[in-house]
């Protein structure tokens, strides 16, 4: 679903001085969360809009969950709504319909779901493979739309749908590269134990191109 949206500054006259707007401090869904972070993001007022695409554009199947977020100085806020919208980049609280809040992401460091870790660079959320303390393997989302194709005995169109892909990154020194998960790339980043790297592979029977197995690569380097 597409939406048509008014970005409006989050203040606190903003909620004090509209009787129609959902009131943000008194939600179960950011009760966890302060004052600052609260205040310092968007609130949109967004109205559906009919569309031929099907699918969705946001990471999450659910707004619904216990999902934890964790700003830059550690402090950490618990809510049971939120989602990140993949074309946008935003992380979002849905209050109905119509109403939307997004959280300025410069404040924030982590987001914790469902048994997965997700980190905020560059203004992205990416999911953090090796979470063992060495935050340096991520996947990356994007979402494009695939058209849909014409029959030509039916002459019927089929619905154009949303397609989320995802790509590999590593963190070489301050800045993200793109990670093929095949052997000669994988083995091009650990060359300094490329050796070591092989044996723990054939001994593993662990396959390059496999994303659990190399995570597993990861964590056994920076054991070393």
């Amino acid at each position: 679903m597409k939406y048509i949206i008014l970005f409006l500054l989050v203040s606190s006259s903003l909620f004090a001085q509209s009787d129609n707007q959902f009131d943000f401090n008194n939600s179960s869904a950011t009760s966890g969360i302060n004052d600052e972070v609260k205040m310092n993001g968007a609130w949109i007022v967004s109205k559906p809009v009919k569309s031929q695409i099907e699918g969705s554009v946001y990471l999450f199947p659910t707004w619904s969950g216990n999902f934890v977020m964790q700003s830059k100085s550690g402090s950490r806020f618990t809510l049971d709504n939120l989602n990140y919208n993949i074309k946008t980049k935003e992380l979002e609280t849905k209050f109905s319909r119509d109403s939307v809040f997004q959280f300025n992401k410069n404040d924030l460091n982590f987001v914790y779901y469902n048994s997965k870790t997700y980190k905020l660079f560059n203004g992205e959320l990416l999911q953090v493979l090796n979470v063992d303390g060495n935050y340096n393997f991520f996947k990356k989302f994007d979402v494009s739309v695939v058209d849909g194709v014409l029959n030509p005995l039916t002459q019927v169109t089929s619905p154009s749908f949303y397609k989320t892909k995802e790509e590999y990154l590593y963190l070489n020194g301050t800045s993200l590269e793109t990670l093929k998960l095949k052997k000669k790339f994988i083995l091009k980043i650990f060359s300094d134990k490329e050796k070591e790297i092989k044996a723990f592979v054939s001994d593993e029977k662990l396959s390059y191109s496999n994303e659990d197995d190399v995570v597993k690569i990861f964590k056994f380097y920076f054991s070393k």
